[in-house]
Formats: structure tokens, sequence, C-alpha cells
């Protein structure tokens, strides 16, 4: 999901990619607790630790861009998790959904972990992304403040496994095989302040974000994404200097992360300095090579009201021209309900995708049934 942070009034934009893609589904209602089990009465049958296994092995195969394989393993993880019994199963169950992109029923599996325990501050953190995903912004909080309170109430004597970018690309399988259960409870040290600042950064408050980034940098001093996040909010109060110094840190840190460069370009080509600029969104184009439309229907021409995005001063100003494709999810009804740019230049992006959002389109019939569909949607710019 791409957030667009105005930075003046003028659109001056910088883009933000979050970990998880924007969609529309069901409120859930729960109603009836589980009966809870004491921990140290259950027993995990063999399906239930490979299923455990799977969702693990299909969370770090997503972090490593290997998508079909972690869909295998989040289709097995699901499989194998039928009838969860405790924390750990949910938990693991609703991370193999996020996988698969069924936010619903991954809300439901975190919702439960939190119920079977209270004290378990990744369901918070993992529930709180998805309702801050859907908008619910005050639920989001109240998730992300619960998380914050554990972490600091933690006992002195509880060691948290340190993640560093190295485990993460190179897992130790074996380990994960004889108990994945501590790969639950896996998060870098601040995760709940980030999370928390980046749906501040969605109510556009800046000051409480950048609070809460540098909370998180000051528990993990070597944290990319902190340095990356706090970047955008400073650029949102026009503090071009400070955002550069802080994607520099995320860059220093991580020099792959994603939109560290093209969010450093942006805050170059604020200041004027067109050159640092282009070399940024060259080095993020070259990280992360644009996505080609495949076999995406091109629904230009089933539009009922194409809307024609504007043209940022910014991309202007920087001479940008050429094709932004933009991929559109598209209900019954024929409405944009989600739109990601896979391609063309990243100043032109949150323009093209805003305009997305408010086309409207012919509704696609399936046997006589509407049905949602995914396309492209193709935008040229010419200089003048």
């Amino acid at each position: 999901m791409r957030i667009r942070i105005v930075l003046t009034k003028a659109s001056l934009t910088l883009l933000l990619v979050l970990a998880l893609p924007q969609t529309e589904w069901a409120q859930s209602n729960q109603t009836n607790e589980p009966e809870k089990k004491p921990r140290e009465a259950i027993e995990y049958d063999q399906n239930a630790m490979i299923g455990m296994y799977f969702a693990v092995m299909s969370e770090l195969s997503s972090a490593n861009g290997q998508t079909e394989q972690a869909k295998i393993y989040a289709e097995n993880a699901i499989t194998l998790l039928q009838n969860p019994s405790d924390d750990f199963e949910f938990y693991a169950k609703g991370a193999a959904y996020v996988v698969l992109k069924n936010y619903e029923m991954a809300f439901v599996n975190f919702d439960q972990a939190a119920q079977q325990d209270p004290q378990k501050i990744i369901a918070y953190i993992r529930r709180g992304r998805l309702l801050s995903l859907r908008g619910e912004f005050a639920r989001a909080l109240a998730d992300f403040d619960k998380a914050i309170q554990l972490e600091a109430g933690r006992s002195p004597g509880i060691e948290q496994r340190k993640i560093s970018s190295k485990s993460e690309k190179d897992p130790p399988t074996t380990e994960i095989q004889r108990d994945p259960r501590p790969w639950f409870e896996n998060f870098r040290p601040g995760a709940a302040y980030i999370d928390r600042g980046r749906t501040y950064l969605q109510q556009d408050d800046n000051e409480r974000a950048i609070a809460d980034f540098t909370k998180a940098i000051e528990l993990d001093p070597e944290g990319a994404s902190a340095y990356n996040h706090r970047g955008v909010a400073y650029a949102g109060k026009l503090d071009f200097d400070s955002a550069i110094a802080d994607f520099d840190k995320a860059i220093e840190f991580d020099a792959a992360l994603r939109n560290a460069h093209s969010n450093r370009g942006v805050a170059f080509s604020a200041k004027g300095d067109e050159a640092r600029a282009r070399a940024d969104f060259a080095t993020e184009e070259q990280l992360f090579p644009p996505q080609s439309s495949g076999s995406l229907q091109v629904l230009n021409g089933r539009a009922l009201k194409l809307v024609k995005p504007g043209y940022p001063p910014l991309a202007r100003k920087a001479h940008v021209s050429g094709t932004v494709s933009v991929r559109v999810r598209i209900d019954k009804e024929g409405k944009v309900i989600a739109a990601t740019a896979i391609s063309g230049h990243p100043l032109l992006f949150a323009a093209c995708v805003e305009a997305a959002k408010n086309s409207l389109f012919t509704p696609t019939l399936f046997a006589d049934k509407p049905v949602e569909v995914t396309g492209v949607i193709l935008y040229n710019f010419i200089e003048r």
C-alpha cells in the first residue's frame, strides 16, 4: 500500500510503502471466546508443529521475495492448523493468512491469539496493523499502546532474540523445525513504536510520528526502517535536511531498503538538487525494477469515468515524463477498491494512484453475475 504524504499544498509528495496491501473486508464479530488451556498442559501433535513450521517459512519466503513458495507454505500451514488450540497456533494461522492476503481471516486469528494469551505482544502489533489498514485508527492505536505497555513491563530476565538482516535472509531451518514457536515472538525492539508512528503518519500527525520513530531508534539504534519513516515525517514538516539525514542513516544500515532511495530522491528534488535526486531514483529502480503488467488486462477502454491525474509540480520541474502503470482491483459495482503503481517514475506515482482510486468502470460479468477483477490503468505524461 502506498501512503501519500503531502509536503505542500501544491502536492509535493513522498511515497511510503507499508508492509501490507490495502483491502476492504467485513468487520469480524467474535462473540464466543475459545476455552483456554494452561500452557503447560498443551501437547502439540505433529500436524500442529509442522503447520507452525510452514507458517514461519511462509513469512520468511515472502520477506525474501519468494512469493509462490511463500503461498505454498502458507496453504500447507492453514491445512495443518485447522483447529488451533493455543495462542501460538492461532498466531501461526493468522500469519499464513497474511501471506495469502486474506486479511479478514488473519484478523480473526490474531484476535484469538491475543485472547488466548493477553500478554502476547506480537499479536497486538499484527492485529493493530490490520486495523490501521482498514482505517480504524483509534482501535489500531489502542493495540499499539497495549503492545508498548507490555514490552515496557517485560521482566528483565526475559531475553528477546535479536533479529538481524542476516538471520532474516538466512534463517536456521533446523532450529525452526525443532521448535517454530520462538520465531512467532520475534520482532525488533521498538516495533510497536514504528507501527504506531506509521498510523500517526496516516493521520498527518508528523509530530507524534517523529516522537515514536525516535523512541524506536533509541531502542534499536540500527533499525533502518525507523530512520526511513522518521525521514518521511520530517519531510512532511518540510524539514528536508533532517529528512535526508535520516534517509542517509536508513541506507547506511540497509542499502537495499525499499523506498529509502526514492524517498531521499524526492527530498533532494525538493531542495533543488536534481542530479542527486535522479541518482537516487535510478538506484531505486535498479534495486527494484518496475514490474511488468504482464498478462493483466488494460482497463482504460472500460472506464465510465477515468480521472486524469495532475502533473505533479516536482515531476514537471524534474522534467519527468513517460507511462505509469497502476494495478487496480475493481469490485462488483465497478469501483476501484485497491490501486498500486507498478511501473513508471516514482514522482508520478501518487498522482496516478489517487486518480485511479477515483475512477469508475463498467462492472465485469461472469456467468451473468458481477465479479471482482484485476487489471491495469495506463497514464501517459508528456513534458511540454
